[in-house]
């Protein structure tokens, strides 16, 4: 968890291996992934639907910590 890149930057968002989700002890990239974009993907729609798909997304990281795959 600690060498976790920063995942988000304007107008885009890192997820799933890029990000470094991979669970190298449970062998979870593919579910780490897919809950990282799952994320990723509401995060966005919500950013969308207030004009500020272009700005910074730092909910991704609150709801990312909040992730199973995060715990």
């Amino acid at each position: 968890l600690h060498s976790l890149p920063k995942m988000n930057f304007a107008g885009g968002l890192l997820v799933g291996c890029y990000a470094g989700t991979l669970n190298f002890a449970k062998i979870k990239g593919n579910h780490t992934a897919k809950n990282s974009g799952m994320g990723a993907a509401e995060v966005i729609f919500d950013a969308l639907q207030n004009n500020m798909a272009n700005t910074y997304l730092t909910e991704f990281k609150t709801a990312f910590e909040n992730s199973w795959a995060y715990k």
